[in-house]
């Protein structure tokens, strides 16, 4: 198994059976994207705008969320307790707060409305945040603590996007992570809260005492989506790998696919400023990818259209739908290091910018595949009528025929 598809829940027949659960996860995964839209903004690139937001200014709008986060991630780590009924007042007191909080209006007409996936995220995180509430409610406890504990885990798609905002040891951090047993809840926390350089170097060690090569492939490619698309510094990774690999007792397979990430790296240090379609085409070179490299030009392909996309608030709309295509593209080939679905929702966008346009059908004929990948299992495919008529109406719209739309993007 490559690195790159070391997240994959499963078989295909897996998928094909647990699909609405899946949904329910990448539902989880936008919350946290919603979390760190603001935050995202503070990017820290030469043509950043004049009228970005300052650090103190971000922390301040944020914080009610934050603050609830911890309490919940905090809560989730004692599952006996959580489960006891004990503390289901306070549990249902954040809960109630995040819903209030993603149904205020000010939150869709909020000066940070101009990025990309705002009001898609806007609307997935509100009815994500009801359902949690309202299960709850109902007493389904395990539902919501399964939801709490997985908001971490899908943090690194958003978080990782762009250099900036990072919020370095809040101080009451200190003697809830001193509770924490697991490593790894450690540092998905981190990187959760957004403690970038303590969250890499916690993936990476885990990696180092780690026996078990699946698991150390996991931690990897965490450790190297930060240092890419964060850290943005190919000789620093370099260093840091090469210390990784140096006396460690690796498998042939690991051996080649780490070597693959040098040659990348190298390439990086020797020419940081390839055009992004030239670095697509590098990495989606097939023959490359058979033996698992590419992994270093698709995350630099991605860090530099975020970017992009965040400095040009006022770019033509032709100009944003193509980069959210090469965007999907270079997503659709790195399964596992972000969410699933991320190809689907920036396909979708594309086509709704460009309707009736070659872009907008050479969009949605890759979207297609997706879906029918993902619904595809050994015993064949099976298109809910849901997502049957959602393709309808996005073919109608790529293809300029007139009909009625759902608008879910």
């Amino acid at each position: 198994m490559r690195l790159s598809q070391a997240f994959l829940f499963g078989s295909d027949k897996m998928k094909h059976t647990t699909a609405r659960i899946y949904r329910i996860r990448i539902t989880i995964a936008f919350f946290m994207v919603f979390l760190a839209a603001p935050l995202l903004l503070l990017a820290d690139t030469p043509k950043a705008s004049p009228n970005l937001p300052t650090t103190e200014e971000i922390k301040g709008e944020m914080q009610t969320l934050y603050q609830s986060f911890h309490q919940l991630f905090r809560h989730s780590i004692n599952e006996k307790k959580f489960l006891s009924g004990e503390i289901d007042g306070e549990i249902q007191s954040l809960l109630a707060d995040l819903e209030n909080s993603f149904h205020k209006d000010e939150l869709r007409k909020s000066r940070f409305s101009s990025e990309p996936t705002y009001r898609f995220l806007l609307q997935s995180i509100a009815r994500m945040v009801e359902d949690a509430n309202t299960r709850f409610k109902e007493g389904e406890r395990g539902y919501a603590l399964w939801q709490i504990k997985s908001f971490s885990q899908y943090c690194i798609s958003c978080h990782t996007r762009l250099k900036g905002a990072e919020f370095p040891n809040p101080s009451f951090d200190e003697q809830f992570l001193s509770e924490i047993k697991d490593p790894l809840v450690i540092a998905d926390y981190l990187l959760a809260s957004r403690q970038f350089e303590r969250a890499a170097a916690a993936f990476l060690s885990i990696a180092k005492k780690s026996e078990i090569p699946y698991e150390r492939d996991r931690m990897l490619a965490k450790w190297l989506t930060i240092k890419v698309r964060v850290g943005q510094n190919p000789t620093v990774i370099l260093e840091e790998l090469r210390n990784y690999k140096n006396g460690r007792k690796l498998s042939r397979r690991e051996n080649s696919e780490l070597f693959l990430w040098e040659q990348g790296l190298k390439r990086w240090e020797k020419d940081a400023q390839t055009p992004i379609e030239n670095l697509l085409q590098s990495g989606l070179n097939k023959e490359q990818q058979i033996s698992g490299g590419g992994v270093i030009e698709l995350l630099r392909v991605t860090a530099t259209i975020h970017r992009e996309l965040n400095e040009g608030t006022t770019l033509r709309a032709k100009n944003e739908a193509e980069k959210l295509l090469l965007l999907a593209q270079a997503y659709r080939e790195l399964p596992g290091y972000f969410m699933y679905e991320l190809p689907e929702m920036l396909l979708e966008r594309a086509i709704r910018l460009q309707a009736d346009t070659e872009l907008a059908r050479k969009s949605f004929l890759l979207l297609r595949e997706i879906i029918i990948g993902a619904y595809s299992g050994s015993g064949g495919t099976y298109l809910p009528d849901s997502v049957k008529l959602h393709l309808r109406e996005l073919e109608d719209i790529a293809y300029g025929i007139p009909g009625q739309e759902t608008g879910r993007v």
